[in-house]
């Protein structure tokens, strides 16, 4: 436990020794936080001889052992790429479906651009359509009174549920978020939104891998209703394999192909 109030703001040395001394036996210290700057990382060694791994979310740190950055370019002691992005453990677990049917449209977040009721709009007809999209979101945008009889909306979903309703569907329309790679995962072929600025190493990613993506709600409906939803190009992997791909280079002796 660590005194002071939380922050997103530049963490203080002080604190960086108080986890070196409790990590002194460790083989690894991992550091997932914006204000870990190089001298704090650097005291992280004080009394630890633990090497230091740092995520980071669209920023280039130096002073680590290894940086975890999927979305972000090669570099230095960098695992870069999407074939290291960690995903839920359910999304690499749970069986693929024999037999595929109906669509999904979960774009996570608060929807601020309401695109999920006009992705709905473009989407009604005679496929079915499952809607992930919480109630406050709904009523927002008078969702539930958008949906046909062949649609239906559910507020919120466990990961291991999302993972089932991904492995049966036909098809999907996804935020390009790590929500893209948990769909890849499960076999379902996507298109995918672009949500938020912050998505812009995803959205170059999944086009890379051949994935559609868009930045118009109506426009990534429309390409999933045309059937241009598409699997990943499997020298992309983005496969659900990133976590044993990180535990490797961490020295792990891990057996890609068989676990």
């Amino acid at each position: 436990a660590l005194s002071g109030a939380p922050t997103m703001g530049p963490l203080p040395i002080a604190e960086a020794a108080t986890v070196s001394a409790f990590a002194a036996n460790a083989d690894w210290i991992f550091v997932d936080h914006y204000g870990a700057d190089e001298a704090y990382l650097a005291a992280l060694r004080t009394d630890s001889a633990a090497r230091v791994m740092v995520f980071d979310d669209h920023q280039v740190r130096h002073g680590a052992d290894l940086r975890l950055a999927p979305t972000q370019a090669e570099g230095p002691k960098t695992l870069a790429g999407p074939a290291y992005q960690p995903i839920r453990p359910c999304f690499t677990r749970t069986p693929h479906a024999a037999q595929r049917s109906g669509w999904l449209l979960a774009l996570g977040g608060a929807d601020p651009q309401n695109d999920t009721v006009a992705c709905v709009s473009e989407l009604q007809g005679g496929t079915p359509l499952l809607v992930l999209a919480s109630d406050a979101i709904a009523e927002r945008q008078d969702l539930d009174a958008s949906l046909s009889t062949t649609s239906q909306r559910v507020a919120w979903m466990t990961p291991a549920d999302l993972a089932q309703a991904l492995s049966s569907s036909a098809a999907a329309l996804v935020s390009s978020s790590t929500l893209s790679w948990e769909a890849l995962a499960m076999g379902a072929p996507i298109v995918a939104l672009q949500t938020a600025d912050n998505q812009v190493g995803v959205v170059t990613t999944l086009r890379e891998a051949g994935v559609p993506v868009f930045t118009d709600a109506t426009a990534a409906a429309a390409a999933l209703r045309d059937g241009l939803a598409r699997r990943a190009d499997p020298a992309a992997k983005l496969d659900g394999l990133g976590a044993w791909r990180v535990a490797h280079a961490m020295g792990a002796q891990v057996d890609l192909e068989n676990e």
